[in-house]
C-alpha cells in the first residue's frame, strides 16, 4: 500500500494542471444583432471581473493593448466587414483591428480576437502559451470580454498545464 500511496504522489506532482472558468461568460446572453453591427461608448473600468487566484484584466484599454489605460471610457465600434475599432478621445490613442486571421466574428455571434500565441524554449523551460479574447453586447447593452489563457509545457521533466477563463463586463455609457 505505501508503494501504491507513493506512485500516485509523484504521478500527481508529474502530470500538474490548474484549471480555472469563471461561468459567468456561459451564463450572459449574446445579443447576436448588437453584436455584430454597433457604434458604443463603454467605461475603460470593469462593473464586474471574475474572481480569480491571479490578476484579472479589468481594464478594456489594458485588455486590447492600448497604452490608455487612465482613460475613462472608449468608443468602440465593430462592422463584419470592416473589423474592430477602439478610440479614447482623452488619451488619442486608438486601435483599428481588421477582419482576417486575429479577428473574426464566429458561428455564435461572438467576435473572437487571437491576442497572441508563442513558444519558449531555453532554462529547462519548454512551453507555449495562447492567449484568445472573446467579445460581445449582452441584452443590457454592456460590453463582455472573455479572456482565455491557455499554457502548456515541461519543465525540466516535469509536465505541466494551465487553462484560465475569466470575464470583464464593461458598462456602455448613454
Amino acid at each position: 500500500m505505501p508503494k501504491k500511496l507513493l506512485l500516485s504522489s509523484i504521478m500527481a506532482f508529474l502530470f500538474s494542471g490548474c484549471v480555472s472558468i469563471d461561468k459567468r461568460g456561459e451564463e450572459e446572453t449574446i445579443d447576436r444583432a448588437a453584436t455584430a453591427n454597433f457604434l458604443a461608448t463603454f467605461a475603460n473600468q470593469a462593473n464586474y471581473k471574475s474572481n480569480a487566484d491571479g490578476p484579472v484584466i479589468d481594464n478594456l484599454a489594458n485588455l486590447l493593448f492600448i497604452p490608455a489605460s487612465q482613460s475613462a471610457s472608449a468608443q468602440v465600434s465593430f462592422d463584419s466587414s470592416t473589423g474592430l475599432k477602439v478610440e479614447y478621445a482623452d488619451a488619442k490613442q486608438s486601435r483599428h483591428i481588421p477582419m482576417g486571421d486575429k479577428l473574426k466574428l464566429n458561428k455564435d455571434g461572438v467576435i473572437e480576437l487571437s491576442a497572441e500565441s508563442h513558444c519558449t524554449a531555453e532554462k529547462g523551460v519548454l512551453g507555449c502559451d495562447r492567449k484568445q479574447i472573446a467579445l460581445f453586447i449582452n441584452t443590457k447593452g454592456e460590453l463582455v470580454t472573455i479572456h482565455t489563457d491557455t499554457v502548456g509545457g515541461l519543465f525540466i521533466v516535469m509536465p505541466y498545464a494551465h487553462y484560465k477563463k475569466n470575464v470583464a463586463i464593461f458598462p456602455q455609457i448613454k
